[in-house]
């Protein structure tokens, strides 16, 4: 039985998720008017930094857990001190592993001249901002777990309008150009990590204080497990385009590169609501017996039914109107986006569950192992067949393995409920 109020805070959830994108939307439209090269940059340096975004949103995830786990007002401050000061210390680090190896990166997938120039004076603007970001990240997770989504959701608004405001003063008026985007995101990872430590509360009883090494190396591996599952689909789009624009692969066509580069953002907007799924239930089922999981199924499905039913309708419509795409690969990948939608909803609510019971590297070797051993395979071989039916079954079949895969380690952390601050 599902109680009400079981879903308070999944849609702030869900917003705030949304519209973090709408601030590198902001970005570049900002800096491409500053010639030829800038885009390109802006667009190499965000990728190269997915590798710290991962590890803020792997730390963040380990953390709402941790203090959703803990009903105690005293233990949970304790935890959140914790937190805070395994936040700074993986910033640091990845701060400095960054300025290791970032520069070696651009200078190997930058390309042309200009393109590397214009990363390479941002860079240390960013590398700066890693601690800030990732502290900001885990208190907007931990906000969500303390129910303050609101707050967490209000300020995201805020902070997305004032980093705006501050890259337009200082990529013109103040003439700093293309470092300017880099230097207001500082900034607003400043203001992100003061404001969650304030709203975050607990004064002085949440101050940082230095966790146990036990708590720190279970810290580790559940954040770092999660930031692999997060890089994962990242490695699978690269690869998977890759095999799309082989000229050798298959009979090849320009519209089957065209059709899945645009589907890449269909997928991006269907598959948002999924994500936000897997932290809410992460942080909902985290005290709560996993029984609940049948009530949601019976609960989210027919609405996932429903949705895949809209998509297909209206998925030759979207190709010619929004992404100017329309064929057989266009046609086949949204019907297997369509068809995978009930199961990616089925085998999000099983990964989630899993994580609330502190089974982050579970759910990241199971990731990991349907994308390389079933998706990757079904990809290449649908491409050599010339076959979009059985290219596309690669959104679909990696999902359903994942579900029984994740319903049985599930089945294994009935009694057992572990995170890094009960090991």
């Amino acid at each position: 039985m599902i109680q009400a109020g079981f879903w308070r805070g999944f849609f702030p959830l869900l917003a705030t998720l949304s519209i973090a994108p709408v601030s590198a939307q902001i970005d570049i439209a900002l800096i491409a008017r500053l010639g030829t090269g800038a885009p390109a940059s802006y667009a190499l340096l965000s990728r190269i930094a997915m590798l710290d975004a991962a590890l803020a949103a792997g730390i963040g995830a380990v953390a709402s857990v941790a203090v959703a786990k803990t009903s105690d007002p005293s233990n949970r401050a304790k935890i959140v001190g914790h937190l805070w000061v395994v936040a700074v210390v993986a910033g640091l680090l990845a701060s400095a592993c960054g300025a290791l190896a970032y520069p070696a990166i651009l200078r190997f997938v930058g390309g042309a001249a200009e393109v590397a120039d214009f990363a390479n004076a941002a860079l240390g603007w960013h590398l700066v901002a890693i601690p800030f970001r990732i502290l900001s990240g885990v208190g907007l997770f931990i906000l969500f777990a303390l129910d303050k989504g609101g707050a967490a959701l209000s300020w995201k608004f805020f902070e997305i309008a004032m980093k705006a405001a501050l890259a337009y003063a200082f990529v013109y008026p103040l003439g700093f150009g293309f470092s300017g985007v880099f230097a207001a995101s500082l900034a607003a990872a400043l203001a992100g990590a003061a404001a969650s430590f304030a709203m975050v509360g607990f004064r002085n009883e949440a101050r940082p204080r230095l966790p146990p090494w036990p708590v720190v190396r279970a810290i580790v591996v559940d954040a770092l497990s999660e930031a692999a599952r997060i890089l994962s689909p990242q490695l699978l789009v690269l690869a998977s385009f890759a095999l799309f624009a082989s000229p050798w692969i298959g009979r090849f066509e320009l519209s089957r590169v065209d059709c899945y580069a645009a589907g890449q953002t269909l997928i991006l907007l269907a598959l948002t609501p999924f994500t936000a799924l897997t932290r809410f239930l992460a942080i909902r089922l985290a005290s709560a017996p996993i029984d609940r999981i049948r009530p949601l199924l019976r609960q989210g499905l027919p609405v996932a039914l429903v949705a895949a039913l809209l998509l297909q309708l209206s998925g030759d419509r979207l190709g010619a109107a929004l992404y100017h795409s329309e064929g057989r690969w266009w046609s086949t990948f949204v019907a297997a986006l369509a068809i995978s939608l009930p199961i990616r909803f089925v085998a999000n609510v099983f990964r989630g569950a899993l994580q609330a019971a502190g089974r982050f590297p579970d759910a990241a070797m199971t990731d990991a192992l349907a994308a390389a051993c079933v998706a990757l395979p079904l990809t290449a071989l649908g491409l050599h067949l010339d076959m979009p039916a059985v290219a596309y079954l690669a959104l679909v079949a990696p999902e359903a393995v994942c579900a029984m895969l994740l319903s049985s380690r599930l089945a294994g952390t009935r009694g057992v409920r572990r995170t890094a601050f009960q090991i």
